[in-house]
């Protein structure tokens, strides 16, 4: 299998970021959807958040949440592009906890450390604007799933696999 491309807006990596840390310092999950083109890259639509129930050290989904996130996204013709949570500290590979719970294996997972923070610089919509192109924040950690299983991507690999684009805002999808 190849890796999956997206393309994300900054607004979408800030957008992530603020709705991960709001949840003030438990993991919490969330994901980007959009079409999926039978070529090229998908771009990111939309960030759902489902029910699901937190604390430090995971989160966990019921599979009635999930249904309700697919009766959202069906509709529109999206697809799962990433599986996104956040981790309490700056290690930003899968667990076994997160291979065992991954949600699509043709979706990228991304992790966020510190439940959630990044950069100042992605808090700004002012300076991202001035840095196109610009490049996935090193912070985030990008795994796919790869060879039968989750291989965490090195830089360069994740920033082919996600590239920070001038593309439209997601909408937010609070499911909660």
């Amino acid at each position: 299998m190849t890796v999956p491309s997206l393309i994300a807006s900054a607004d979408t990596i800030r957008l992530t970021s603020n709705w991960l840390r709001s949840m003030k310092g438990v993991e919490s999950c969330c994901f980007w959807f959009g079409q999926r083109p039978a070529e090229g890259a998908a771009v990111v639509a939309a960030v759902v958040v489902p029910r699901q129930r937190n604390n430090q050290g995971h989160y966990f989904v019921e599979p009635s949440a999930m249904i309700d996130v697919a009766n959202v996204a069906r509709p529109r013709g999206w697809k799962n592009l990433a599986q996104i949570h956040s981790h309490p500290g700056d290690w930003v590979s899968h667990s076994g906890y997160d291979d065992e719970m991954a949600n699509s294996r043709r979706a990228l997972s991304l992790i966020y450390p510190n439940y959630g923070h990044v950069p100042g610089m992605w808090r700004y919509r002012g300076w991202i604007a001035r840095l196109w192109p610009a490049a996935l924040p090193a912070e985030i950690g990008v795994t796919a799933f790869l060879d039968d299983r989750w291989q965490r991507l090195d830089q360069p690999s994740a920033n082919l696999a996600v590239t920070i684009g001038s593309v439209p805002p997601p909408k937010l999808i609070d499911l909660r």
